[in-house]
C-alpha cells in the first residue's frame, strides 16, 4: 500500500510540476488571453463591457483562465500519467 502510495504522489507531482512549467511563462499574456476569451462576449453585450459583481475578479478571472488553459496544454502529459498509474496497479488497462 505504501509503494502504491509512493508512486501516486509521484505522479501527481509530475503533473503539478507540468501544468506549473506551462502557467508560469502563460502569466504575463493572462491579460491578452482573457481578452480573446472575452472578446465575442463582448462584442454583443449592451455597452460593449464585462461588468465585475466580485472586487477580485477582475484580477483573478485572467489568471484562473490561463491556469485552465495550462492545463488544458499540459492534458497529453495528466492523461498518460492517470493512465501509467492505472496499470501499474491493476496490471492492464
Amino acid at each position: 500500500l505504501l509503494s502504491h502510495l509512493v508512486e501516486l504522489r509521484s505522479r501527481l507531482l509530475k503533473v503539478a510540476a507540468t501544468v506549473l512549467l506551462i502557467f508560469v511563462p502563460l502569466v504575463p499574456f493572462a491579460q491578452r488571453i482573457f481578452a480573446f476569451a472575452a472578446d465575442p462576449l463582448s462584442r454583443v453585450l449592451p455597452g460593449g463591457k464585462l461588468i465585475s459583481t466580485d472586487p477580485v475578479a477582475p484580477i483573478f478571472t485572467p489568471f484562473k483562465l490561463t491556469l485552465y488553459l495550462a492545463l488544458i496544454i499540459a492534458m497529453p502529459v495528466v492523461l498518460y500519467q492517470v493512465m501509467a498509474h492505472l496499470t501499474t496497479s491493476s496490471g492492464t488497462i
